[in-house]
């Protein structure tokens, strides 16, 4: 699972790693929280834009999804037109996860240590309201199975 990550990036350092202009509203976030505005990178043909969009999908729906499974990402009519058609990346320095023990949530920090930027693989679901956005997940490896069964899906540079 994502619940919560850090975009802590220059806008320089985002423009030279993904080669797009950020909008104005991008400012670096050390605690982005589902609701809020996310920077998402997505290509236009052979342009890359980089836009602001809603994090979590809430039109038509009783509560906000904020992730969706990569395993079954196609089965769902709610995420399968937008997968397949609005793919982007949500850049970000790291997340966190939490722990949970008998009687306390832990919470732990993942980053990179080869790179201060890290992307994560979303979706856009276009929405009258508003573009709305999910990160996809995917089943943890070692060591972030250790504290939570779900992890981003973490693409290579």
């Amino acid at each position: 699972m994502c619940g919560r990550f850090c975009i802590a990036a220059s806008p320089g350092e985002i423009m030279e790693r993904y080669d797009a202009n950020l909008p104005e509203e991008y400012r670096p976030r050390y605690n982005v929280s589902p609701g809020t505005p996310i920077l998402t990178i997505s290509q236009n043909g052979t342009d890359t834009i980089a836009r602001m969009n809603e994090w979590g999908i809430t039109s038509g729906l009783s509560h906000r999804i904020i992730n969706a499974r990569i395993e079954t990402v196609h089965e769902k009519n709610l995420f399968r037109k937008s997968f397949d058609e609005h793919r982007c990346l949500i850049p970000a320095s790291g997340y966190y996860e939490w722990k949970q023990d008998k009687t306390r949530k832990t919470p732990y920090y993942f980053s990179s240590q080869k790179s201060p930027l890290i992307s994560f693989a979303g979706f856009i679901r276009p929405s009258p309201e508003g573009d709305q956005v999910a990160i996809l997940t995917t089943e943890a490896q070692k060591p972030y199975s250790d504290i939570h069964d779900r992890m981003p899906v973490i693409l290579n540079p």
